[in-house]
């Protein structure tokens, strides 16, 4: 893992990055892990697994550096969202060269940056992500009221039942001195409704059961429509809010990391993966 800095408009802005390092060498694309908030990118690098399941398929991801907390749409920081605006189209054009608009860009993220991640889906457009990754996250009340339309971008929401963050039923973020910024958050359903209707997803879902480690998971898959995108809704029975944070030595297979990344590198750099789907 290396350090790196970026200059936006706004000024230096910082990423870690991390680099396969192996074959086969990563596609043209730019992958960004965005750590919760009040979080450090090198740690997040390091326990989400993330930078492990990405490269194993030949894939960078970069980590970038929020000055405390992502702008996801909440009202008490807002202020930065300028700032980290400009540091993701810095990396745009960084990985894009001469053609950033045809760049092909994911964004996973956990906690705030999850929630930043969704708004990144609604707000990103030159280029648009060609997939997000929301864990331990929901739609701010206050922002899906105002979120700009846009093209659908395929989506998988990690939801938990035990996440005392994010309550399921929805409502205020608990607050912790020092970590979270208050805010209205939809449920855990209504934020998939949210999604459902952004991407144009109707009918019902196909429906699998799982298992991540000894948790016992739900996997909720809409087909993308004609002009729609695909969604899925991931649910963690019994689990809480610390999702993307393991040892570095952990088991891989059948992790959260590793569903995650084949769900993205599907719709960024399929033939990687064919001929499977992202189950």
């Amino acid at each position: 893992m290396t350090l790196h800095s970026v200059q936006t408009p706004l000024g230096p802005r910082g990423y870690a990055l991390c680099d396969s390092a192996r074959p086969p060498r990563p596609a043209a694309s730019l992958i960004m892990g965005f750590h919760g908030g009040s979080g450090d990118a090198q740690r997040f690098a390091l326990r989400s697994g993330l930078a492990e399941s990405f490269g194993a398929h030949g894939h960078d991801v970069a980590f970038p550096q929020a000055l405390q907390h992502w702008a996801d749409g909440r009202a008490a920081i807002e202020g930065s969202w300028a700032g980290d605006h400009a540091l993701v189209d810095a990396l745009v054009r960084l990985q894009g060269g001469t053609t950033p608009a045809r760049l092909p860009v994911a964004a996973v993220g956990g906690s705030n940056g999850g929630m930043f991640s969704l708004r990144l889906a609604c707000e990103m457009t030159n280029p648009p992500l060609r997939a997000a990754v929301a864990v331990a996250a929901a739609m701010p009340v206050a922002y899906a009221a105002r979120a700009p339309q846009g093209p659908p971008v395929p989506l998988m929401l990690v939801q938990a039942t035990e996440d005392r963050m994010m309550p399921w039923q929805g409502g205020e973020v608990p607050q912790v001195p020092g970590i979270s910024v208050p805010g209205a958050l939809l449920g855990a359903d209504a934020t998939v409704a949210f999604w459902l209707d952004r991407n144009r997803c109707t009918g019902q879902p196909s429906v699998r059961q799982a298992a991540i480690g000894a948790i016992p998971v739900e996997i909720f898959a809409w087909t993308a429509p004609p002009g729609g995108a695909d969604l899925w809704r991931v649910v963690l029975r019994g689990a809480g809010h610390r999702l993307l944070d393991r040892s570095p030595d952990a088991e891989r297979k059948g992790s959260l990391e590793e569903l995650i990344a084949r769900f993205v590198i599907w719709h960024l750099d399929r033939h990687r993966l064919a001929p499977a789907a992202p189950q």
